[in-house]
């Protein structure tokens, strides 16, 4: 099931290890303008925490997407 929630609930898990560079944070930022979300960021409903996505959520509070 998916449910749209407002992106300033969601956390950043603590033990999220990827990175990425400026340049592809910029690169997936003119994916989500052109596309939008394709994948959807998996939240823990219990408390928000981001299980998949860290990377899309903080590209797409740059486009300003906001659920």
């Amino acid at each position: 099931m998916v449910n749209n929630i407002d992106i300033n609930s969601i956390k950043p898990a603590a033990y999220n290890p990827r990175k990425i560079t400026e340049e592809q944070k910029q690169e997936l930022c003119k994916s989500i303008r052109k596309f939008g979300l394709i994948v959807p960021i998996l939240v823990n409903r219990k408390d928000n925490v981001i299980i998949a996505g860290h990377q899309r959520t903080k590209a797409a509070r740059l486009v300003g997407i906001e659920t």
